[in-house]
This record gives structure tokens, C-alpha cells and sequence, in this order.
């Protein structure tokens, strides 16, 4: 079903008759652990022998696995082999030669910094981990891994999960993710809400009281760039509110993903509506590009007055009961809209504080200022001015309390509007039994293309006409499309661009994601779908984030940067007590020593950093996700895996997000509440 032994694999473990001996003789010297003083002398050997051919051949590896060059063009060299001689040398403490310069090549790949380095694939990996092989020296005397692989599993706080090989058989697949996310965000958002919201009266029919909610409808007016991250609050307070409510939703500015076909999934345009339906709408003026630049004008005064004007002579943001700002567009803009208007505003924070955010420090200074008052609870009598301001990502309530000092509630995406689009897709939404497509999904550019191309060729080669599923890749130009005959084929451009709900439900099995950053809209689609997700491993994707950070190129991975984190104003209460528990560590977090994770400095050259950032993202601690370390690897447990395993983890995953829409469900009952002014029960 699956074979391994094309010339990939002659590359990677570095075998057949275009590779020395030597590569033989380091392999069987590493493999022995009672050798070890040998096993050093043959690394040091090789190591001395081969740096210079591998320095001047570190360019040659891509085109030799894209088919562009023969192996023959490496002459010998082993890029596996020589890191782990030159990691298993670290280890020893022995070696004269400054050893950071060779550390950094290992890390780096010589400076070409694959964004997937297929050491899981290759024969060395079950000496070393790929963490180690991509780790890159703090300073010039430390060295490249100086700890054994078992201290760099995450931490004994079970967030994460460990990167090494497990003792499990090769009968069995890899097992799924725990629960490591639901008790305590339980705990945080209950503490949270304690001190920032009203409670609700309870029992009592939900019914609204006041405003335009009591003649039957509510407007929802939506700025920012990121249409999905604008539509989850208003999908969730939708779902609070009585169903007797018409919804309107007005998006100012939205152009990403492609909005105009996930209207007509959420809430088409039907002539037989019934009165309390769901409408949306993208406003055309001003322009997108008008709500992009408006943060960029060279005078805050000028950007306030004309922001100003616009809402005034604009009607429906006028007339809106609620404003909803922020997804992925800067927060800039969110700031500015409280500073010109006192509608209640649901604040909705998926991007760091200084995205897009004037460079002058006075400007700066003056907006974090004007945001740690925003933030503070407003329990005025009137609606009016009234804000809410949450986020949904661990990394973003530390960064905003280490640069600001406020600590926000964590509010987990549940992504109800996806859930909308399938009902009103009806029964053709169900998953068809016939269907056995793995789809391989990346946005953003998570794989550099080049190696997303040998990741293609690799699966391809490997895939044999027996392996059960066919694998289906996206956002992969240049590809062959579906063929009844094909077993892996690339999704049309069109495709690519926007799949629809309803055909991601119905068409594939399972889904394999390559993070491109620490939240993403994509890992929460499919999980409230109950696609089954495959993600790598969290010392994997630490390895493909330094990649991309060390470039601007496609810019992933943008929150973790430091133009976006590093915020140098300074406020007098930074020693002041947390307001509540946080959760999953995060008091530990922000204290002195680890609260320059949250700044930016340096993240990318320190893996520890990264991989604590990672550790606490969404999709390392929901459950039901299963984690891989190599494509070898990942494709095993795909033969393993029925469709009926499948459908069963997707069952599992819905569970678990109707579980935690019950903890949620509150937050949103009393923020619905406080900002429309209607009368509803808590639960």
C-alpha cells in the first residue's frame, strides 16, 4: 500500500551506489548505544571529512528531489547524515571547532531554511529528533542541542505533545489528542466573566426589550478586512438571541476569504424567507481599500475626521445597535471607531495589538494608553458606549496583558456560521460513504513552494493504486487536476481560492494541516464540520515557523513577529496582580522571565520560545486530533484509518464542540445582553 524505496529515500538515508560507505559506517556507529565513544570518533571523523562538500552543496538538495538535478550532482554528500554526526558530537561536548557555524548550517539547511526538512522520512530520524536537527545555537558558545531528546519535550504540564517517537507498534496508528483545552477555559471564562460582564437574571424566557430588538430585527455593523473572524460573534450572539429576531449584518471593508460566496452559503437571499431570517451584506462605499488605509494616513486627526464622516453620513452604521471590529485587521481601526462613536462595540481581538499601528511612538503611546481604557468593564445604565473586547487565542490574552496590562477574557471560535451554511445546504451537505479523499490543506503558504512541490512528488511516489484514499492537495499551482484514475491530483485554481462548507462536508475523509500561524479559521472550520484533522507535530511545525520567520516572503506566522509583538511603551503597573486566573500556566507566563515570548525579541532564533508559543495554540490542545512526524508516518496511519474511524473522531469532535459552546453560550447570553440591551435568561 505504501513503498518508501524510490529515490527519495536513497537520498534521504543515503544509501545506493552514488553515496559513500561512510554514510553506512556513521549509521551503524550511531545506532549502537554501548559505542558511544566510538560512535563519537566516526561523527567527528565524517564531520571533519565532509563540511566543506556539504557547505557547497546545500543548494543542490531541492533540485535533486524536484527532479531538476541528478543525486549524482551531491557528490557523496549526506545532508541527514552529516547534522546528525554533527548533533550526536554536541551531545559529547568535545568538539574543538567552533561549533555554532556548523549548528547554524544544520539549522538553516545552509540558508535555503526548508519549511519541511523530511528527516522524519529518512533513516537518521530515529536517532535524533527533528527539533534537534533544526535547532539553531542561542548564542555563539551554546550549542546546537546540548540536551538529550527527552528534555525537549514540552513542558510536565501536558501542554503539548512530546515530538519523539512513541513505543506503540507499527499495527496501530498514531492515537488521538486528549483534552487539554476545555477544563480550564472553563475556569478562566467563568472567572472572567465575575468581573466583566453583568450576570443574567435567571430562569425566564429570553425576549428583547428595547431598541429596534423590540419591533423584530437587530443590525450588526462589521469593519475589518477578515470576513470569517467578523461573522463568528455575530453568528454566536445570533444563536442567543430569541430565533424570532431578524438578523441584518452589514460588512464594511471584508475581502478576505472571498466573501460573496460564503453569503450565499450563510445567509442566502431567499424570496420565501420567513421574517426572522439571517441577512448579510457587503458594503461597497466607501471601498475596501478605504477601511485598509484609513490606520495609515499620515495625521491621526485627519484619519479621525474623515472616519468620522463616514459614519455619520453612512445609514445603516448610524442606525446600527452594535458594532463589531477586529479579526485579522488591525486593531488600529477598532480604536479609532470608539474614538469617533459611542455605539456599543463588540471588540473582537485575532491580530496583535500593534498590527498596522501608526509608527510614531507618541501615536503609540497614546493608542495603548486609550486601549487599556477601552478594555476596562463599562457598566453605564445606557447601551451606549459600552464595549466588549475578548480574544480567542492563549498567545494574544498573554501578549495584550504583557504590553498593556489588560487581561482578556479567552472566547473560543465555535464558527456557528459554518454550522448555518450546512443546514441550509440540506441533506446533499452529508458526507457521501463513496468518497475517500484526503485533502491536504495550507493557506498562507505554510510549505515554501518548492518544497511543496517535493511534498507533492513525495506522496505521489509513495501512493501506490492499493493505498485506500486519494489525496487531494490545495493552494498548489500547477498541478493535475481529479481524474477517476488519479490517486493524488491538486484542487482547481478555483477550488483553491474558496472551497465551499457543504463540499468540504461532503467530499473529504479527513484533512492534513500545515499550520501557518498560531490561530487559524481553517483548523476551526473543519473541526466543528468533524473532518478529521492530522496535524505535525509540535517540534515539526516549530521547525516550518523558524523557516518562515526568517523571511518576509508570503508572511505567515505574523503574529509571532517581532515588528507586530515588540511594543516599548511602558506602563507603572506592570507588576500588578493578574485579575483572574488565566489558565493552562499562563501566570507563570507573564511573569519577568517569560514574558519576552510575548514581545517578539528573538522567538525566531530561540526554539524553546517558539515551541511554548506553539504548545498553547488551539489545535495543540483540542482532542480528537491526531499528530504526525513524518509524511512515512502520516500516510501509515492513513492506511490504517476506515472511513468508519473516521466518522466516529468526527462524531467525537462535534461532541466536544457542543460541550464547550455550553461554557461559551454564557458569555455570549450576557455580552448580547450588555450591548443590545434586551432581556435574556442565563441558562
Amino acid at each position: 500500500m505504501v513503498n518508501t524505496h524510490v529515490v527519495f529515500q536513497e537520498v534521504f538515508d543515503c544509501v545506493g551506489r552514488d553515496f559513500p560507505s561512510d554514510w553506512g559506517r556513521l549509521y551503524e556507529a550511531l545506532l549502537d548505544p554501548g559505542a558511544r565513544h566510538q560512535g563519537r570518533k566516526v561523527a567527528q571523523a565524517t564531520i571533519v571529512k565532509w563540511r566543506n562538500r556539504t557547505a557547497a552543496a546545500w543548494h543542490l538538495v531541492l533540485p535533486v528531489l524536484l527532479g531538476q538535478a541528478s543525486q549524482r550532482e551531491l557528490r557523496g554528500v549526506c545532508v541527514h547524515g552529516y547534522c546528525a554526526a554533527v548533533h550526536f558530537v554536541s551531545r559529547s561536548g568535545t568538539y574543538g571547532r567552533p561549533f555554532w557555524r556548523d549548528a547554524a548550517e544544520c539549522a538553516s539547511w545552509g540558508g535555503e531554511w526548508p519549511t519541511y526538512h523530511f528527516l522524519g522520512e529518512s533513516r537518521w530520524g530515529s536517532l535524533l529528533s527533528g527539533a534537534e536537527i533544526s535547532r539553531p545555537p542561542r548564542r555563539r558558545t551554546r550549542l546546537l542541542a546540548q540536551r538529550p531528546a527527552s528534555e525537549l519535550a514540552p513542558p510536565a504540564d501536558g501542554l503539548g505533545l512530546s515530538f519523539r517517537r512513541s513505543g506503540r507498534g507499527p499495527e496501530q496508528p498514531s492515537p488521538l489528542s486528549t483534552d487539554r483545552y476545555l477544563h480550564d477555559y472553563r475556569l478562566q471564562l467563568v472567572a472572567a466573566l465575575a468581573v466583566t460582564l453583568p450576570p443574567l437574571p435567571p430562569g425566564g424566557a429570553s425576549h428583547p426589550s428595547s431598541g429596534r430588538a423590540a419591533g423584530g430585527e437587530v443590525n450588526f455593523a462589521a469593519f475589518g478586512v477578515h470576513f470569517t473572524t467578523l461573522m463568528e460573534p455575530i453568528a454566536a450572539m445570533r444563536r442567543v438571541l430569541p430565533r424570532s429576531l431578524r438578523v441584518n449584518a452589514v460588512f464594511h471593508g471584508s475581502s478576505h476569504p472571498p466573501p460573496e460566496m460564503l453569503i450565499q452559503e450563510v445567509c442566502p437571499d431567499r424570496e420565501d424567507e420567513s421574517p426572522e431570517g439571517f441577512r448579510c451584506y457587503l458594503s461597497t462605499t466607501p471601498g475596501d481599500r478605504f477601511w485598509m488605509d484609513i490606520t495609515d494616513r499620515a495625521s491621526m486627526s485627519e484619519a479621525l475626521s474623515v472616519l468620522a464622516g463616514t459614519v455619520m453620513i453612512n445609514t445603516f452604521i448610524k442606525n446600527a445597535d452594535c458594532l463589531v471590529c477586529g479579526g485579522g485587521h488591525s486593531p488600529t481601526l477598532c480604536l479609532m471607531l470608539r474614538m469617533v462613536t459611542g455605539m456599543p462595540l463588540f471588540f473582537n481581538l485575532q491580530a496583535p495589538i500593534t498590527f498596522r499601528m501608526p509608527s510614531d511612538q507618541d501615536t503609540r503611546a497614546m493608542l495603548v494608553a486609550y486601549f487599556r481604557e477601552l478594555a476596562r468593564p463599562t457598566l453605564a445604565a445606557s447601551p451606549r458606549g459600552r464595549t466588549v473586547v475578548s480574544t480567542s487565542l492563549i498567545f494574544f490574552q498573554r501578549q495584550y496583558w504583557v504590553q498593556s496590562g489588560c487581561l482578556l477574557p479567552i472566547v473560543r471560535n465555535h464558527n456557528l456560521y459554518v454550522l448555518e451554511a450546512l443546514r441550509n445546504a440540506g441533506p446533499e451537505a452529508a458526507a457521501s460513504p463513496q468518497e475517500k479523499e484526503v485533502l491536504f490543506w495550507q493557506n498562507h503558504v505554510a510549505l515554501k513552494a518548492d518544497f511543496c512541490l517535493v511534498l507533492w512528488r513525495f506522496v505521489k511516489q509513495t501512493v501506490l493504486d492499493a493505498f485506500p484514499y486519494k489525496m487531494v492537495f490545495k493552494n498548489m499551482a500547477s498541478m493535475p487536476t481529479a481524474r477517476s484514475w488519479r490517486k493524488v491530483y491538486g484542487l482547481s485554481d478555483r477550488e483553491s481560492m474558496m472551497l465551499s462548507y457543504s463540499a468540504l462536508s461532503r467530499r473529504f475523509a479527513a484533512a492534513v494541516l500545515f499550520p501557518h500561524d498560531l490561530g487559524m479559521i481553517s483548523f476551526d472550520d473543519l473541526y466543528v464540520i468533524g473532518i478529521p484533522i492530522f496535524l505535525p507535530a509540535n517540534e515539526l511545525i516549530v521547525t516550518m515557523a523558524m523557516a518562515h520567520m526568517s523571511s518576509t516572503k508570503n508572511y505567515p506566522w505574523y503574529m509571532l513577529r517581532e515588528e507586530h509583538a515588540d511594543l516599548p511603551t511602558m506602563h507603572a503597573d506592570v507588576g500588578a496582580p493578574l485579575p483572574w486566573e488565566p489558565g493552562w500556566g499562563g501566570r507563570d507566563a507573564v511573569n519577568s522571565t517569560g514574558r519576552v515570548t510575548y514581545l517578539g525579541r528573538g522567538v525566531k532564533h530561540e526554539p524553546d520560545r517558539l515551541l511554548s508559543a506553539v504548545c498553547v495554540s488551539n489545535f495543540a490542545l483540542f482532542p480528537h486530533v491526531r499528530r504526525f512526524w513524518s509524511l512515512a508516518g502520516l500516510l501509515r496511519d492513513l492506511a490504517m484509518l476506515s472511513p468508519e474511524d473516521f466518522a466516529v473522531t468526527g462524531a467525537a469532535m462535534r461532541q466536544s464542540s457542543e460541550e464547550a459552546w455550553e461554557v461559551t453560550s454564557e458569555f455570549y447570553r450576557r455580552a448580547t445582553s450588555h450591548l443590545l440591551g434586551v432581556e435574556l435568561a442565563t441558562a
